[in-house]
C-alpha cells in the first residue's frame, strides 16, 4: 500500500518540507545525502512535450523543467536494456561487457550463453559510492538485467523482477518499485547517505492495456494494419509479443505508446511527491534518464527497439542536484552527451572518486558538471553506440549520425535484406549518413545523405573508437594475465589512436 501523499498547491514545495509520514504513521529516518537514478526503458525523446512534441505526454516533466537541468542532446550507447545499463552503471562503453564468441574450427563463432558480462576489471559506479560509505540498492523492473552477469557488485541490496507462478519473470511497474524503495529507505539509519538505481520497464508493456487515451489518437498516415511477423525481431511487421486485440492499425500503437507516456509522467509525479512527503528529497540528487527509445517504422522495426537509429538512441535526460550542492537548475544543456557520462557526473557532484588503475582507464565517460555550471561549452565531439540486433556502431555528432552496420552479423541473417531492401554478403558493411532529425522520418533508412567526405571522416572516427574498445575488451576478459601484461595490453589499446581517443583526453 502506498503511503499517503498530500497534493500541495506548489508541487515542488513537497520536496522541501520536513514531513515524515510513512505507511501506518511510522516515523521516517533523517537520511543523509542521497542519489536516485531512475532509468526508463523505451523512453523516446521526441515523443515528449518537454522536447517539443505536440501531445500532452509530459505535463509534469514540463513543470519540473524549471527545477532541473534538462539535456537536449543526450544519446544512448545501444538500443537495449543491456548496453544502457552497462554504460549507466559503469561509465564504460557497453562493448567492454560484451563477451566475445568462441571461434570454431570452421570459422564460425559459438555465442556464449550469457553474452553480457561486467567483469571484475570493469568499474562500478555503485561500488564507488559504497566505498565512500553510501548504502546502495538496485531495483529492476524488467527481467533483462538478471542476465547481465556481474552487474550487482557494489549493491548491498538487489530487488529483481517479480516471479510468475508459471515460471519466468513479470515486469514490475514504477509504482510497485516506489513502495519497495520507500521500505528500503525506511530501514536505513539516521544520517545514512544512499545511492539507488531503478530500472523502470513500464513503457515496454505500453500495448498491454490496449488503451488509446483521449487526445492521443494518432492520424498522421499510419492508419494501416501491419502484417504480423513470423519471428522476433522482425522488420516491417508487428512482433507477435506486441499484439493487442484492441489495437489494429500502426496509428493505434503510436496512440497507445503516447498514452503510456502520459501515465508514466503522472506516476513520476506521484513518486516524487511521495518521496517528498518523507522529507528526503531536499538532500537527494534525482536523475531521470531514458535507456533507449522505441520505433514505429522509421527504422524498420514496429513497436520495438534495437536499431542504430535516432528513434532508438535519442533519449531524455534530466538532473535535479541536491539543494546543498548549490548547483544551477532551471536551464537546458544543448551540448552532446552520452549515457557513459552520467556515472562520472554524479560521482563528481558528490565528491566520490573515480576508480584508479585499470578500471579507471576503462571508464570513458566524462563529467557533465562543467556543462551544468556553465563553465564548459562541450565535453565531447562524438558519442558512440553499439548495434543490438546487428553488429556495427553509430557515430553521433552535432550535425547527425553515421550508421555503420553489418545486417547479417550479430542477429538473424534473414533480417539483412529486409532491413535495407538489399541483398548483402554476410560480412559486408552498410554506411548510412543521416542529418539530425532525418532518422525520425518514416522509412529513414532510405534517406541517407551522399556526403562522401563526411562519411569518411565519421567512419574513421568510429573505427578508431571500435579499435580502442576492442583492445580494452580483450584486456577486460583476460583470465590469467600478470599485472605487467595487463598494463601492456592496455597501452596497446591506446597505441596509434587519435589524441582525442587516448585515455585522459
Amino acid at each position: 500500500m502506498r503511503p499517503c501523499v498530500f497534493r500541495f498547491r506548489c508541487w515542488w514545495g513537497s520536496w522541501l518540507l520536513p514531513v515524515h509520514l510513512g505507511g501506518g504513521g511510522e516515523e521516517f529516518p533523517e537520511l543523509g545525502r542521497g542519489v536516485l537514478v531512475i532509468e526508463v526503458d523505451a523512453w523516446r525523446r521526441d515523443h515528449l512535450g518537454l522536447y517539443g512534441y505536440d501531445r500532452a505526454t509530459s505535463v509534469f516533466l514540463e513543470k519540473l523543467a524549471g527545477r532541473v537541468m534538462v539535456f537536449d542532446n543526450a544519446w544512448s550507447t545501444g538500443a537495449g536494456a543491456m548496453p544502457a545499463a552497462v554504460s549507466l552503471l559503469t561509465g564504460c562503453d557497453p562493448i567492454l561487457a560484451r563477451r566475445p564468441g568462441i571461434e570454431l574450427a570452421d570459422g564460425s563463432k559459438l555465442e556464449p550463453a550469457f553474452p553480457w558480462d561486467v567483469t571484475d576489471r570493469l568499474p562500478r559506479v555503485a561500488f564507488q559510492f559504497l566505498q565512500h560509505g553510501y548504502r546502495t540498492c538496485l531495483l529492476s523492473g524488467g527481467g533483462a538485467l538478471e542476465n547481465l552477469r556481474g552487474i550487482r557488485l557494489g549493491f548491498e541490496e538487489v530487488h529483481w523482477s517479480a516471479r510468475k507462478e508459471t515460471g519466468g519473470t513479470r515486469d514490475r511497474s514504477l509504482g510497485e518499485m516506489e513502495d519497495e524503495l520507500i521500505e528500503w529507505a525506511r530501514s536505513l539509519d539516521d544520517g545514512d547517505n544512499w545511492f539507488a538505481y531503478m530500472e523502470a520497464s513500464d513503457l515496454e508493456g505500453f500495448h498491454l492495456t490496449g488503451e488509446v487515451g483521449e487526445g492521443f489518437e494518432y492520424t498522421r498516415g499510419l492508419d494501416f494494419v501491419p502484417p504480423v511477423g513470423p519471428s522476433e525481431p522482425v522488420f516491417h511487421a508487428m512482433p507477435r509479443s506486441r499484439l493487442a486485440p484492441s489495437l489494429e492499425t500502426l496509428a493505434d500503437y503510436v496512440g497507445a505508446y503516447d498514452t503510456a507516456l502520459a501515465k508514466l509522467d503522472a506516476d513520476l509525479e506521484h513518486f516524487l511527491l511521495s518521496l517528498g512527503s518523507h522529507g528526503i528529497l531536499g538532500r537527494t540528487t534525482i536523475v531521470l534518464v531514458g535507456g533507449y527509445g522505441m520505433g514505429f517504422g522509421e527504422a524498420g522495426l514496429l513497436a520495438d527497439a534495437g536499431t542504430l537509429s535516432e528513434v532508438d538512441l535519442a533519449v531524455p535526460l534530466m538532473i535535479r542536484p541536491a539543494l546543498e550542492l548549490g548547483m544551477p537548475t532551471g536551464g537546458r544543456v544543448s551540448a552532446l552527451v552520452s549515457l557513459v557520462d552520467l556515472g562520472p557526473t554524479i560521482m563528481d557532484m558528490h565528491g566520490v572518486d573515480n576508480p584508479g588503475g585499470l578500471a579507471g582507464r576503462f571508464m570513458t565517460g566524462r563529467s557533465m558538471t562543467g556543462l551544468m555550471r556553465g563553465t564548459e561549452d562541450r565535453i565531447r565531439d562524438y558519442a558512440f553506440a553499439v548495434g543490438n540486433i546487428h553488429a556495427g556502431f553509430a557515430v553521433i555528432d552535432d550535425k547527425g549520425m553515421l550508421i555503420h552496420a553489418k545486417p547479417g552479423v550479430g542477429g538473424p541473417s534473414d533480417l539483412g535484406a529486409s532491413w535495407f531492401g538489399l541483398s548483402k554478403p554476410c560480412d559486408e558493411a552498410v554506411e548510412l549518413l543521416l542529418p539530425r532529425g532525418q532518422g525520425l522520418l518514416p522509412d529513414a533508412y532510405r534517406r541517407g545523405d551522399k556526403d562522401s567526405a563526411r562519411t569518411e571522416l565519421l567512419l574513421g572516427v568510429g573505427e578508431a573508437w571500435a579499435k580502442k574498445a576492442a583492445g580494452f575488451r580483450e584486456t577486460a576478459f583476460e583470465r590469467k594475465t600478470g599485472k605487467s601484461s595487463v598494463k601492456a595490453s592496455a597501452r596497446k589499446a591506446d597505441a596509434e589512436l587519435p589524441d582525442w581517443l587516448k585515455v585522459g583526453k
